[in-house]
């Protein structure tokens, strides 16, 4: 909602996820290297400096995983069903 009344030239609002990070408490929970292809520590920090940037615009009021890949998204049919449904990727109850 927050994001509807903000203009992204102004201020820019988009969520996501970190990624699969393999943290010091995934490790004390037992998770091990070996069980995933785990994201790059500096995937979420690079991904949140993009995110804020004119380019990652039209992520406004959405939410992705920063795993994801930018160009992807940028373009081809992931972008074209963001140009055209307004509720694509966001967060709430639709509907109300």
């Amino acid at each position: 909602k927050l994001a509807d009344e903000k203009d992204p030239s102004q201020t820019q609002i988009t969520n996501f996820h970190p990624g699969a990070l393999l943290t010091d408490q995934v490790r004390e929970k037992g998770m091990a290297e070996s069980i995933s292809n785990w994201d790059d520590m500096s995937l979420p920090g690079s991904f949140a400096v993009w995110c804020a940037s004119d380019e990652a615009a039209f992520l406004h009021g959405r939410f992705v995983w920063s795993a994801w890949d930018v160009e992807e998204l940028k373009s081809g049919p992931i972008r074209d069903r963001l140009d055209k449904d307004r509720q694509f990727l966001r967060i709430g109850v639709h509907g109300l």
